[in-house]
């Protein structure tokens, strides 16, 4: 686009200068890992047929070995995108984030959480908003109108809403392009007089998350 109509790049500003500059909040990024339950069998595998359960990490070695194991091509992208859905529902993430909106998030600031998807959006807030949300929900007017004070989405506040005075972003999953994580940042980094953004991110220890989450990171 920028070559087609002949503008030209003038300057690049880093989000870390811009913070100097008064542009954006000052902000905080806190990585919280999350080690997989090594415990409790609660993850359901096998067949309709033939059901059973086992641990986190007993399903996110299977997973990966059936990647490992799997010759390129389509058959080995099903298999990534199997462990990517298995690791966007963890469990243990859902926890995690219970524990932080429960224990360390006053419930007094504006928080916005990113969740993995729908099932976890609507399991950690009773406010979402999504793509399968009913017509008359009316959490993201109310939390745009400050009527609310925390809501969890998915992806549909990216981009293309404007919500003002966010204080805390929860981003219970990230994926591998790092301007997801700029966009959510973004979300809660808006300029106040005296607002410091508190930005959580969690990351499944041992596992692909962990190198989504370095590479948004170091491309932020």
């Amino acid at each position: 686009l920028i070559y087609n109509l002949g503008f030209k790049l003038a300057y690049h500003l880093p989000l870390d200068n811009a913070v100097k500059l008064g542009l954006v909040a000052p902000y905080e990024i806190t990585v919280v890992q999350i080690p997989l339950n090594n415990k409790d069998k609660n993850v359901q595998s096998g067949s309709k047929a033939n059901p059973f359960f086992q641990t986190e990490v007993k399903k996110y070695n299977y997973l990966s070995e059936l990647v490992d194991k799997a010759p390129p091509g389509k058959g080995k992208m099903f298999k990534v995108l199997n462990r990517m859905r298995f690791i966007y529902g963890l469990k243990s993430k859902t926890d995690a984030a219970k524990f932080l909106l429960d224990k360390i998030i006053p419930q007094s600031e504006r928080t916005l959480i990113f969740a993995g998807g729908i099932a976890q959006a609507e399991e950690l807030c009773e406010n979402s908003f999504h793509s399968k949300i009913k017509k008359d929900n009316t959490s993201f007017e109310d939390f745009k109108e400050k009527k609310i004070n925390r809501m969890s989405c998915v992806n549909a506040v990216n981009e293309g809403h404007n919500i003002a005075d966010l204080d805390v972003g929860l981003v219970v999953q990230l994926n591998s392009k790092a301007l997801n994580l700029v966009q959510r940042i973004g979300r809660i980094v808006r300029y106040r007089p005296g607002h410091r953004a508190q930005i959580y991110i969690l990351c499944a220890m041992g596992t692909q998350d962990e190198a989504w989450v370095a590479k948004a990171i170091a491309e932020l």
